[in-house]
């Protein structure tokens, strides 16, 4: 949810380790609300370190590609990628994906 005279709020809901975990954040925006409610459900420490977007088409229904940054407690850094029309999604997608690099180098 976000507009004008909102608050920009995100929920997010996800399997995780085999438990369905759900939350919900709030953030500067929609973007930074989706972000931080994916870090409260996911069982690893990690900083988003770097966000970057690129419109991949033209016009209002641009595909959007989102590439992130994040970083593990033991300064690792693990990068992804997302593209999709809805910028939110593809970029909550590109968190996920992040983190389950991040995952799988954990051996998770």
């Amino acid at each position: 949810m976000t507009g004008t005279h909102a608050i920009p709020t995100a929920s997010v809901r996800a399997v995780v380790d085999g438990t369905e975990r759900v939350a919900a954040c709030t953030g500067n925006g929609p973007v930074d609300a989706a972000i931080r409610a994916i870090g409260k459900i996911v069982p690893l420490p990690v900083t988003l370190k770097e966000y970057g977007i690129e419109a991949i088409s033209g016009g209002s229904d641009a595909i959007a590609h989102v590439t992130i940054a994040v970083e593990d407690e033991k300064g690792r850094i693990f990068d992804a990628s997302s593209s999709g029309d809805d910028v939110v999604l593809a970029s909550a997608e590109a968190m996920v994906n992040a983190i389950n690099v991040l995952s799988r180098a954990e051996g998770k």
